[in-house]
């Protein structure tokens, strides 16, 4: 997990991810989830009661 702490920002570089991804693959990761706001969105999702996920999803795809 230490590539959360290097970068920040939502996904960080493109570069940077291919990186990640790369370590991860030959780690035997079957999951990499660069960003730390990327993995705290994924950890709520699993921890949230599954209305909340899906009117937050809905929420971000209605029509203003």
């Amino acid at each position: 997990m230490h590539y959360l702490v290097q970068d920040l920002s939502v996904a960080g570089a493109a570069l940077q991810v291919y990186e990640w991804c790369v370590q991860g693959l030959f780690a035997g990761k079957a999951e990499i989830i660069p960003g730390v706001l990327n993995v705290v969105t994924a950890a709520a999702v699993r921890l949230l009661p599954k209305g909340v996920v899906e009117s937050v999803a809905a929420g971000l795809y209605k029509v203003r």
